[in-house]
């Protein structure tokens, strides 16, 4: 994904799984990520973030 594309609190999934932005860092291209089973934060590059449309607020699986 383009590092213009997050916005703090929403929803994204990468390899760790699906979390919420917590952080965003643009010189680096990077997003921090908290997971939503999990406390322990990760930083991930923007490119191994997958576009998920039906990743959506309240629901952690696909429909």
């Amino acid at each position: 994904m383009n590092i213009n594309e997050f916005e703090i609190g929403m929803l994204v999934e990468c390899q760790k799984g699906v979390g919420r932005v917590t952080s965003i860092n643009t010189s680096e291209r990077t997003v921090t990520v908290n997971p939503l089973d999990d406390d322990n934060a990760y930083v991930v590059d923007c490119n191994e973030i997958q576009h998920q449309p039906q990743l959506h607020e309240g629901c952690e699986s696909y429909y």
